[in-house]
């Protein structure tokens, strides 16, 4: 329960922190969460919840842009992603969906802010 707690205030305005955004306070958990609670229910808790949060918009390692489709729970760094950009910043006509939990090859390399596409 408590590093629920810590994760809900860090993604709010909580108590004790200014907001932040969700990847990021899933960083600092993974960074410090195994400090201050056991490495198992670290684990545990992020395989409930995804590093990149639905509608969040993140950057292939082939260089697309996509938008956060769904998650797997398990699979926090692999969401299905709707492809909205290829690889060299043109826009699909028709954006495809990728399921990167099958994908070997295609992973995320970060989180993109909505203002800085396109």
């Amino acid at each position: 329960i408590g590093l629920a707690d810590m994760y809900s205030d860090m993604i709010s305005n909580g108590t004790y922190s200014e907001r932040i955004e969700q990847n990021r306070a899933v960083r600092d958990i993974i960074d410090s969460g195994q400090k201050a609670f056991p490495a198992r229910v670290v684990k545990a808790f992020l395989n409930q919840i995804s590093f990149f949060p639905l509608s969040s918009y993140v950057k292939l390692n082939d260089r697309s842009v996509g938008r956060v489709a769904n998650t797997h729970p398990g699979f926090p760094l692999k969401p299905t992603v709707e492809i909205i950009y290829d690889s060299l910043g043109s826009k699909l006509q028709k954006p495809r969906i990728v399921d990167l939990s099958q994908q070997i090859l295609l992973y995320v390399t970060g989180s993109i802010d909505e203002k800085d596409i396109a």
